[in-house]
């Protein structure tokens, strides 16, 4: 009952909203190269088909807090992933995948069949594992080199502060969705809204994988 009770509170977190709005763009001052600022944002994302297995720790709504296993495959020149979430006794929760085609769910239990949780996860390793794919502008936001990009009617904001990427995705109202800080090792996932939630993931395994590779 309890861990059907996490499951529960996970699903109400999907009803996302934010006071916060996209801040303007100011242009870069004459000392900053956009092609380096560029290639800076970019280097956090995976260039080759990988395999990647982070511990996570979730912080939900009620002062909830549940362990565990996040596995996930990303094929970069497909834009193609797939996510899987595993409890620490190694059930699979919930199985997901996203292509250009569309998203497709291989398993899911109870409450996490609900579409949306599914399409929740899949924005959460999209934004973190696939560069972003539009039309990309570079300047300032509150004085920090930013790269932004138009993304699906929204927009996604990357800045790197030397050690750490910093991301954050608005939807096409300029509402304030998502928020991410990551190293090569580590990553913050902060959803914002109403039954918002805080993932903290921790790297344990990272593989190279067949460029030819089925995750299907």
């Amino acid at each position: 009952m309890r861990r059907r009770g996490l499951y529960l509170l996970f699903c109400l977190a999907l009803g996302l909203g934010s006071c916060s709005h996209l801040p303007n763009l100011k242009p870069l001052a004459p000392d900053m190269n956009s092609e380096s600022l560029g290639a800076s944002c970019l280097a956090l994302f995976p260039k080759q088909p990988q395999r990647l297995v982070h511990q996570i720790m979730a912080e939900l709504p009620m002062n909830q807090h549940s362990a565990m296993l996040g596995v996930s495959l990303v094929f970069p020149a497909r834009r193609h992933l797939r996510a899987v979430l595993l409890s620490v006794e190694g059930l699979t929760l919930l199985d997901a995948e996203r292509s250009p085609s569309g998203d497709r769910v291989h398993r899911a239990i109870g409450p996490m069949e609900d579409k949306d949780f599914a399409k929740g996860l899949l924005d959460d390793v999209e934004l973190l594992l696939l560069a972003p794919r539009g039309e990309t502008r570079f300047g300032q936001v509150a004085g920090q080199a930013t790269c932004r990009t138009q993304v699906d009617g929204g927009v996604t904001d990357i800045r790197f502060d030397g050690q750490n990427w910093h991301l954050k995705r608005y939807d096409a109202q300029g509402r304030l969705l998502r928020s991410i800080q990551a190293t090569h090792q580590n990553a913050q996932i902060k959803a914002l809204g109403l039954g918002g939630y805080l993932l903290k993931l921790k790297l344990q395994s990272q593989e190279n994988l067949d460029p030819g590779y089925n995750p299907s």
